[in-house]
């Protein structure tokens, strides 16, 4: 028991430990860098690329619905008969 109350810290004693403490993150590892040059143009040149692709498939979509939405339900169908 006591070397209990000899570990025992009180209240007012870790508070003033505590206060006015400040913790400073320094800053280890690699910095961070901006992509080069070459790097940051071939990634503007797949979004731009990305974008048309999904563009142009979005618009064939629009277009061709009665045909995908015809043969969807006929595959369904298909599906239904099967499954009986």
């Amino acid at each position: 028991m006591q070397k209990f109350k000899s570990t025992q810290r009180s209240a007012l004693k870790s508070k003033q430990d505590n206060e006015g403490v400040r913790v400073v993150k320094k800053g280890k590892g690699k910095p961070k860098s901006k992509l080069p040059p070459e790097r940051e143009k071939k990634s503007s040149v797949f979004e731009q690329v990305k974008g048309i692709v999904i563009q142009l498939s979005v618009r064939w979509v629009y277009d061709n619905w009665s045909l995908i939405h015809d043969k969807a339900s006929v595959c369904a169908d298909v599906l239904m008969e099967i499954l009986k």
